[in-house]
């Protein structure tokens, strides 16, 4: 029988930092004296962990490429992080637009640098998914996507949702689920 992988994509301090507003206050977490010390912790990461590895061995990195391609291979990323500073305050405001700038900006970076396609490594983000498709000609590999995709493989036909306030009660990546892929959340 075939050993089955499990991958994680785990947004920590998203995650973190909506938990932590939620229990503090509006704009607790973008506070220096907040941020930037140890914090309760809000989150119990081994039971994610624990939780994951029932399905399978859990992988983090280049593990398709090494099966793919054979061991020492790795796989070529081109990688640009932005300041969440500004954005996380651009959400507060609702000014989505602005945030979509300055993710248009870090696409067409990662677009001059070769890379084949795109992604967003934030759920919440995904919400000017749309401006940062058409701003580049790569293809945005869209996270709901990918998401929906296996789980209709695997016959789930109804799921949670867990993210950012923003994630959870907006409709973007919830209507993507449901319109798109059948799926009940």
């Amino acid at each position: 029988m075939e050993e089955k992988s499990v991958g994680i994509y785990w947004d920590f301090e998203n995650i973190h930092a909506s938990l932590y507003t939620n229990s503090h206050g509006a704009n607790s977490y973008g506070k220096n004296e907040n941020r930037f010390t140890v914090q309760e912790p809000l989150v119990d990461v081994q039971k994610i962990f624990d939780y994951a590895a029932s399905f399978g061995n859990i992988v983090i990195n280049n593990e398709g490429v090494k099966r793919s391609l054979g061991n020492l291979h790795s796989a070529k990323i081109a990688m640009v992080s932005v300041d969440f500073d500004p954005i996380e305050k651009l959400q507060h405001k609702g000014d989505w637009q602005a945030t979509a700038e300055i993710l248009c900006s870090a696409a067409k970076n990662i677009e001059s640098a070769d890379a084949d396609f795109l992604l967003i490594c934030t759920n919440t983000m995904h919400k000017v998914a749309a401006d940062i498709e058409n701003s580049v000609s790569i293809p945005l590999l869209h996270i709901a996507d990918a998401t929906a995709e296996v789980l209709v493989e695997n016959g789930v036909k109804t799921v949670g949702l867990l993210g950012t306030a923003f994630t959870m009660e907006q409709a973007f990546y919830k209507d993507r689920l449901t319109c798109k892929y059948g799926l009940s959340v």
